[in-house]
């Protein structure tokens, strides 16, 4: 970041090849446009078992195995409505601000995450 850039290890998602200016702003559209763009891959059946997942678990295999196959069959519209989408990525932030601040281990924004595994 030193040269007002992050660069795809920073944000930790190796194949991200675009330049990413090294701004709240930036990383603030990164982080919940993912959330957004993730939510909007899933159903009501996919995303049951996602948010019901202990969180303190989510780093197992089953976990990432679920998700990227959940992730995998894309609906053809967005079926949210505003107000869920909302309370989804809301919910979902605090769970990864509170990730990020308390776990040392982790390299990225993007990193090591449910957000981690929609980007990648």
């Amino acid at each position: 970041m030193n040269d007002g850039i992050y660069d795809a290890q920073e944000l930790g998602v190796l194949h991200l090849s675009a330049l990413v200016p090294a701004t709240n702003e930036s990383i603030e559209s990164l982080f919940y446009g993912s959330l957004i763009k993730m939510f909007s891959a899933l159903d009501q059946t996919e995303l049951n078992p996602i948010v019901s997942f202990p969180v303190a678990n989510r780093q197992s295999n089953d976990f990432q195995v679920f998700v990227s196959e959940a992730l995998s069959d894309i609906p053809a519209k967005v079926i949210w409505l505003d107000d869920v989408m909302v309370r989804l990525v809301v919910n979902e932030s605090i769970i990864l601000i509170n990730d990020l601040v308390e776990d040392t281990s982790i390299v990225g924004v993007l990193d090591q995450s449910f957000l981690g595994l929609a980007v990648s």
